[in-house]
C-alpha cells in the first residue's frame, strides 16, 4: 500500500511539474511585453512590443500612447509585483492568463520632464490573452479585470 501511494505520488509530482513547465513560456512573453511596453511608454516608441504582441494588441497600444503624447504627457512606469493566478487553455494555440500586478506610474510632462502626477502601489488584475502564431507565443489582447488604486500624488 505504501509501495503504490509513492508510485502515485511521483507520478502526480511528475505530471504537475510538467504542466507547470508548460506555462514558462507563457509567463516570459508576458514579461517580456510588460518591460517593452513599460520602456516603450517611457521613450515613446512601441516599435519592439511588435516582437511579443499582435498586431491588433499594438495598434491598440500605440493609440493609448498617442493620446497621452498629445496632452504632451508620456508615462513612466514600473511593475513591482507580479503573480500567475490562472491559465486558461481556449484551444492548441491560444491561453488566456489572469494576472495580479502591482506598478508605479508617473505622468511626466514631455516639454519640462517634471512629474505632473505619481500613483504608487496600483494594483490591478489583468487578463492576457496569448495567440501561438508559427511556434511562437504573442500577447493578442489585454484586458484590466479589476483595478485598486494606490496613492496618488500631484507634483
Amino acid at each position: 500500500m505504501l509501495v503504490a501511494f509513492c508510485v502515485l505520488t511521483l507520478v502526480f509530482s511528475f505530471f504537475f511539474r510538467a504542466s507547470q513547465e508548460d506555462f514558462e513560456p507563457l509567463k516570459k512573453t508576458i514579461d517580456k511585453y510588460i518591460l517593452l511596453l513599460s520602456d516603450g511608454y517611457r521613450d515613446m516608441n512601441l516599435t519592439p512590443l511588435r516582437g511579443v504582441a499582435t498586431e491588433k494588441e499594438c495598434d491598440k497600444t500605440y493609440i493609448h500612447m498617442a493620446a497621452f503624447g498629445e496632452s504632451r504627457k508620456r508615462i513612466d512606469s514600473k511593475i513591482k509585483k507580479i503573480d500567475f493566478l490562472r491559465f486558461e487553455k481556449v484551444s492548441e494555440s491560444k491561453f488566456k492568463v489572469e494576472t495580479e500586478e502591482v506598478w508605479d506610474y508617473s505622468h511626466i510632462d514631455i516639454d519640462t520632464s517634471k512629474v505632473s502626477q505619481e500613483f504608487k502601489d496600483v494594483s490591478h488584475r489583468m487578463q492576457y490573452t496569448l495567440e501561438k502564431i508559427e511556434s511562437k507565443w504573442f500577447v493578442d489582447s489585454v484586458e484590466f479585470k479589476d483595478a485598486k488604486s494606490g496613492a496618488a500624488s500631484a507634483q
